[in-house]
């Protein structure tokens, strides 16, 4: 787990630090043989949203499902060791008022955790920067950076050192996603993934 830090893992969590799952009530996806309930949405949420925002929530579940499934592929999992520690990073930065010992919890930040160590070796190694990338990224978009770009471009690319680390930092973001998302389209088809939500 070279490059998941102390901070990731309390990062991590927090994010595993979810509602109790009630009754899993009706199956809204299954990916590779698993449902997807209700219940995990109400994990994510505390509530069970409609329209638009469920259907985009379920589609995060299930590419969520998608990159474990990858990371398993790959041997990939979280040690009990792991999952102590973090637990106990989390115990100590947040005092969460839930058991951090409960079954369902260690079960969500082991998930957290190897997803961590699959875009640290899979995805994250991928990530090309070059100067060129960083300035056409920054080209691309000055709005991002500046409430008022100028129009000319020479007088942009002078902006650029000023900006550069910001770049950077949503350039690399923006790629890890990019070819997380291309992942998860090749390996969407093999897991037979099926979504009953409009």
């Amino acid at each position: 787990m070279k490059n998941v830090t102390t901070t990731s893992l309390l990062l991590l969590a927090a994010a595993a630090a979810l509602v109790p799952s009630p009754a899993a009530g009706r199956t809204l996806a299954v990916v590779g043989g698993k449902a997807l309930t209700e219940a995990d949405v109400l994990a994510v949420h505390g509530y069970l949203p409609q329209g638009p925002e469920l259907r985009e929530t379920v589609e995060g579940l299930v590419q969520r499902e998608i990159v474990l499934a990858l990371a398993r592929g790959k041997a990939l999992g979280a040690s009990a060791g792991e999952i102590d520690r973090a637990a106990a990073l989390a115990v100590k930065a947040f005092r969460p008022p839930f058991p951090t010992n409960s079954e369902g919890y260690r079960r969500r930040l082991g998930e957290e955790i190897t997803i961590a160590k699959y875009l640290d070796r899979y995805v994250y190694p991928r990530v090309a920067v070059t100067e060129e990338a960083l300035r056409a990224y920054f080209a691309a978009r000055p709005g991002e950076f500046m409430k008022r770009p100028p129009r000319d471009r020479e007088a942009l690319g002078k902006l650029f050192p000023r900006y550069r680390n910001e770049v950077l930092y949503l350039y690399v973001k923006a790629e890890m996603r990019r070819l997380l998302a291309e992942a998860v389209r090749e390996a969407r088809p093999s897991l037979n993934v099926e979504i009953y939500v409009d």
